[in-house]
């Protein structure tokens, strides 16, 4: 017997989803062939089509995630993070973190592994989210700037000849050429190597060398489209969304607790390395909230640190985690920094700062494809040439990296399988609860 495609497989009501995108098609074919302005028409409909294929997703995906959840979401309640410096080393991982008993569910296995998934992330988690993109340092004089992607869109930052700091889209607006080539560099002016226009700091049209004869078509209608940028602690962010929260107020508690860490002004951005990591980029994240994995993961990290003063707590879009250096390490004793923190901001971005010299890193994920990520590592040190305590540092640090990147990757293994659906957390990974939260609320899940 061969089934409708409109009806339901379980025999229910008809799905209104085929012939409503037939109808929306039919529509908007009718409009560009009536219309007198047939371009103006097609870029409107491929609008329309795009919010269309962003419904269609969302409403399958919300199909499987009611067939596919064994347990409801549960709201867990959020850490509210009040004078966290004090907290952190003197409470105990129990006393903190325990916020629930039992069991409590993870994301449904398929969020790990549909293709569909990540074009509605895309959409509707990372054009929405504040971006980390870099550091003061990288454009500390007028002139200086550097090119970046945020959720996938080309961006160029740069510090105009008035000190200001900007973001714009790394695109020409004459005919769509990514602008700025370089990743980083000193300009006056930034020259498309297409038609040769040239666009002050500010971005501002300067010459059109193809418009001579067009009078005042200079004059300000065809800028850079610029991009929502603002800095805390150092930190450089942009925002596609231009209705987003402040920086500051959507990341409040990361911001208070990481600007105890006087250094950070004075860092630079000493090394990059990337990784192409064969997992979904939400199994990093999950694996980076909690520490369970770390006295069986991690020889090296908790021979430092003092894990019966670990501590992991939740703010409404970041998690904070870390501890005191042994007591026993007396090798630490004269160390800048005496202590691990560990930081985690919504969406994909995470930061630590390790025992030793004054240091940062920014742990990016960024999703390749539904089973892939490309990991970029970041350092920011002080000085110019690491020093051998600095060396010392980054060795450690590389190795923790390397043993989480090998765990992740056999968990998108088993994600695939047929054995399971979904896992569980216990109490002391609410991090990954409350990531999964975050997730299920942005997909409308």
């Amino acid at each position: 017997m061969t089934q409708d495609c409109g009806s339901s497989r379980e025999g229910q009501h008809e799905s209104p989803l085929f012939p409503g995108l037939f109808a929306v098609g039919m529509e908007l074919a009718i409009s560009i062939s009536e219309s007198e302005t047939p371009a103006a028409a097609w870029t409107e409909a491929r609008r329309s089509l795009e919010a269309v294929r962003v419904y269609y997703i969302t409403a399958v995906l919300k199909a499987l995630s009611y067939k596919r959840m064994q347990v409801p979401p549960r709201q867990m309640p959020r850490h509210k993070i009040t004078d966290i410096r004090k907290g952190l080393s003197d409470m105990t991982l129990q006393k903190s973190t325990v916020s629930h008993t039992g069991t409590l569910p993870t994301l449904p296995y398929y969020l790990y592994t549909d293709p569909r998934i990540l074009e509605l992330e895309k959409e509707k988690i990372f054009s929405k989210a504040w971006n980390y993109v870099g550091h003061t340092s990288q454009v500390a004089k007028p002139g200086d700037y550097f090119t970046c992607e945020a959720a996938g869109e080309p961006i160029i930052v740069v510090r105009d000849q008035d000190a200001t700091l900007r973001a714009f889209y790394n695109v020409c607006p004459h005919r769509a050429t990514k602008l700025e080539k370089e990743a980083a560099g000193h300009k006056k002016i930034l020259q498309c190597s297409y038609h040769g226009w040239t666009f002050q700091l500010n971005g501002q049209l300067h010459k059109a060398p193809n418009f001579k004869e067009s009078d005042d078509f200079c004059s300000g209608a065809h800028c850079l489209k610029s991009v929502r940028v603002e800095t805390q602690a150092s930190l450089i962010f942009v925002n596609l969304d231009e209705n987003a929260a402040p920086l500051a107020e959507t990341y409040a508690d990361f911001f208070e607790d990481i600007g105890q860490f006087g250094f950070l002004g004075k860092l630079k951005k000493h090394e990059v390395k990337q990784r192409i990591i064969k997992c979904n980029w939400k199994a990093f994240i999950d694996n980076f909230l909690e520490c369970d994995h770390c006295p069986i993961a991690h020889p090296s990290f908790v021979a430092t640190l003092d894990m019966s003063k670990y501590n992991i707590i939740n703010g409404p879009y970041c998690n904070i985690q870390g501890s005191s250096v042994k007591q026993s390490r007396s090798d630490y004793d004269d160390a800048e920094v005496k202590e691990g923190r560990f930081y985690w901001i919504w969406p994909n971005v995470m930061y630590t700062v390790y025992p030793g010299p004054g240091n940062l890193s920014a742990i990016q994920m960024f999703p390749v494809d539904h089973e892939t990520t490309l990991g970029v590592y970041t350092v920011f040190l002080e000085g110019d040439e690491p020093t051998e305590k600095q060396k010392e540092l980054l060795a450690f640090t590389d190795q923790v990296r390397k043993e989480d990147v090998e765990i992740v990757e056999l968990e998108q293994i088993g994600f695939k399988s047929r054995a399971f659906s979904q896992g569980i957390c216990s109490p002391t990974e609410h991090g990954v609860h409350h990531f999964a939260q975050l997730v299920r609320e942005a997909l409308d899940l």
